[in-house]
């Protein structure tokens, strides 16, 4: 069975990952939302050398991940059974 320890580390893991997936989130939208208006992130600024289509698709890809990172750790599975 699980250890306490087990429970906590899985418990901060999906703590961590459901604020990663957050923040992925709101820079994702951020970013997209700002390209929309000729405006970029300063840290994002590499992604518009490629192209304003490639850009753009990156960044929503960027939110896709963050909103299925937090969907998967906020699911209650076991993979030990």
């Amino acid at each position: 069975m699980h250890s306490n320890f087990d429970k906590i580390l899985i418990m901060n893991l999906r703590i961590a990952g459901s604020i990663l997936g957050f923040f992925m989130f709101v820079i994702g939208a951020l970013a997209v939302i700002l390209s929309i208006v000729n405006v970029s992130l300063s840290f994002l600024q590499v992604l518009e050398k490629l192209g304003f289509m490639w850009a753009f698709i990156i960044k929503g890809l960027i939110c896709v991940t963050g909103v299925l990172l937090m969907y998967l750790t906020r699911q209650n599975y076991d993979i030990r059974k």
